[in-house]
């Protein structure tokens, strides 16, 4: 990063993103020193892209599954080359890529759900081909793998989101059914299984706040039919029903665009509008990303950052004939801004933040391996 002040004080301030191997340089702020002394901001870029991330060189074909404990973000994904397990490549807020370690969930398997519980990332369900499994581990900060008791039902496509000392899993389906069962986790990875949802629905947004977890929206087993119901847990597990969603983002496996915030909950509508909903899970309002004007959505996704004072949100759509990717932040009150957009292959699915950093799954167009694409913040 350098700065360039000028001299003359009705001359910008300028600060310029240092051009790398891959990502040229980028203007990151322009701001205007008015002749009272005052600074007026022009243009101001918080994140911007580093270096995409290759999660394995052996991997060949993945699902990314990505959760976290204290040190380190977790890539769960499966490696079809020829182990027979999945694995979790455990990557720290400095971007230090660690040795994988293996997981017991079998390879090949996707749609898991992810849940943090004190110490522990828990990774749970998910479906083999079509058929669905109960199993669950834990990894600890030390990268310790373990198995507590599997989930009450076999399932894929569960909401996995945290309230107070639990992780919990709700909701899903088999190849025949959806659920509407809950099961959640303590920090001693101890099961139980709370009051169910209310309706039973697959792919439903997790949402993680600070005193009440937001099951949100989903679909029918037939992966088309919308399901706007929201279901709300309190820290005791208490659960309640929400104002139901209008209309939800989903892809073939459930929402996405959805980010808990301290300020609330957000939830992309499609159109450019977003729902926001206090931490109580009564809808507020919505709005329109003044950003951008997008046509038919092809990929998008989220990624809450550390502290959950901002999400970074990732889209592709079309927009007169061409292909357009927008990048923004939205900070807790619900103000968006516009960052520098990466030439990465995301996918539809759930970023995440650690230290300074967020999060993408994708594919890393060079090498056409599983890939996470980091932005940093300036």
């Amino acid at each position: 990063m350098i700065r360039l002040k000028a001299s003359n004080a009705t001359k910008p301030i300028v600060r310029v993103r240092q051009k790398n191997s891959s990502i040229p340089r980028e203007l990151v702020a322009v701001k205007i020193r008015k002749a009272d002394g005052s600074v007026k901001t022009m243009h101001n870029v918080e994140y911007y892209p580093r270096e995409p991330i290759q999660i394995s060189s052996s991997i060949i074909a993945a699902e990314v599954t990505l959760g976290r404990t204290a040190s380190y973000l977790l890539a769960h994904v499966s490696d079809f080359s020829e182990a027979p397990k999945r694995q979790i490549v455990p990557i720290t807020a400095s971007l230090l890529r660690g040795n994988a370690v293996a997981s017991g969930i079998a390879n090949g398997s996707k749609a898991l759900a992810y849940a943090k519980a004190g110490a522990y990332a828990l990774f749970a369900g998910g479906l083999v081909g079509s058929i669905a499994s109960a199993y669950a581990e834990a990894v600890s900060d030390a990268l310790v793998v373990s198995t507590p008791t599997a989930l009450s039902v076999t399932r894929g496509y569960a909401a996995g989101a945290s309230v107070g000392s639990y992780a919990l899993f709700a909701g899903g389906a088999s190849d025949t059914a959806v659920s509407t069962t809950v099961n959640t986790y303590t920090t001693t990875l101890v099961r139980s299984t709370p009051t169910a949802l209310g309706t039973a629905r697959r792919g439903a947004a997790g949402l993680s706040g600070a005193t009440m977890a937001m099951i949100a929206g989903g679909l029918a087993l037939d992966g088309y039919t919308k399901k706007p119901n929201v279901d709300l847990y309190t820290t005791a597990l208490v659960r309640s029903s929400g104002t139901s969603l209008g209309n939800q983002a989903t892809s073939t496996f459930g929402v996405v665009g959805a980010a808990a915030l301290t300020g609330g909950f957000i939830l992309y509508a499609l159109f450019g509008n977003f729902e926001i909903y206090n931490l109580s899970g009564v809808k507020q309002t919505t709005i329109v990303c003044p950003l951008f004007t997008p046509g038919a959505l092809q990929t998008i996704c989220a990624a809450t950052l550390e502290g959950q004072q901002a999400a970074l949100f990732m889209m592709r759509y079309e927009k007169n004939m061409n292909m357009v990717t927008s990048v923004f932040r939205i900070n807790s009150s619900f103000v968006f801004h516009q960052e520098v957009v990466a030439t990465f292959s995301f996918e539809d699915g759930i970023g995440m933040g650690i230290g300074k950093h967020a999060f993408f799954p994708g594919e890393e167009r060079t090498a056409m391996m599983p890939a996470l694409q980091p932005y940093k913040q300036v």
